[in-house]
């Protein structure tokens, strides 16, 4: 009678263990796709931003606006001999 209940000790700890980890490996899934959400945003952002630099259109900013980002109030757009066009890139 003695094993039984020593075995089925073992056996709650165990499981309790086995919950716990399990718990400990949903937050860190849910961590890991958070970083990735904002590594995206951080992306799309940098895309927006840079096509604005480069070509002088605000068509990509117009979505980060939306997202309450104004990167257009403090920057200005490149003259016609910073654009960079197709004969431009030409090396």
């Amino acid at each position: 009678m003695a094993i039984i209940i020593c075995l089925l000790l073992v056996a709650y700890n165990n499981f309790t263990r086995l919950s716990q980890a399990n718990a400990w490996d949903n937050h860190t899934l849910q961590v890991l796709l958070a970083g990735d959400q904002v590594e995206q945003a951080a992306d799309h952002i940098q895309g927006a931003y840079l096509a604005f630099l480069i070509g002088g259109s605000e068509s990509g900013l117009a979505d980060l606006e939306k997202t309450g980002v104004n990167w257009s109030s403090g920057s200005r757009k490149p003259s016609a001999s910073q654009r960079i066009t197709p004969t431009s890139r030409r090396g």
